[in-house]
């Protein structure tokens, strides 16, 4: 299931009928909150369907839905630090960042990810290990960042890339 499969209402319908199920108004409203909201628990859907004043749907309603959309691959979904369920309408290949202070989740494609971490590497070699200092120093940064990134995992390259782009709270000792 890609992003762009869902985007429009026809396409949604056509979705909902692939998998046998009637885009009722309450479905395509949760899906038109999601369009807008992105990243989004179940409360926070149902009071941006209230808001809009068109469906009544109940909050236990719109995360049956929700939960249903993650079942079948159209949505993917993620808990939050705070223990609440987030459903995400990307289903593309990548990470989620969850900003504690707003409880909010942000995208960042598994691509963007590691030419962001490469170009910062390459601008401060210093980030990386000992070893691939002495392989900057003997054949080039390029050379010791592009080893370096390509020895990685996917969850250590998020995990490196959090260290080094995602601020951290100070700590009174």
């Amino acid at each position: 299931m890609t992003t762009t499969e869902v985007n429009t209402q026809n396409n949604f319908t056509s979705v909902l009928k692939r998998y046998s199920l009637k885009a009722t108004p309450q479905r395509l409203a949760v899906h038109k909150a999601m369009q807008e909201l992105g990243h989004a628990s179940a409360d926070m859907v149902a009071q941006k369907i209230e808001n809009d004043g068109n469906t009544k749907i109940t909050v236990a309603s719109v995360y049956n839905i929700l939960s249903e959309f993650a079942k079948l691959g159209i949505y993917q979904h993620r808990l939050s630090a705070n223990n609440k369920m987030f459903f995400d309408l990307n289903t593309f290949d990548h990470a989620h960042f969850y900003d504690i202070e707003n409880n909010t989740f942000r995208d960042i494609s598994e691509d963007k990810l590691i030419s962001e971490l490469y170009a910062r590497l390459c601008d401060e070699p210093a980030l990386m290990p000992n070893f691939y200092m002495q392989i900057a120093y003997n054949e080039g940064v390029d050379r010791a960042v592009t080893d370096y990134i390509s020895g990685m995992s996917d969850e250590f390259a998020i995990r490196t890339f959090e260290e080094i782009f995602v601020p951290q709270k100070w700590h009174v000792l």
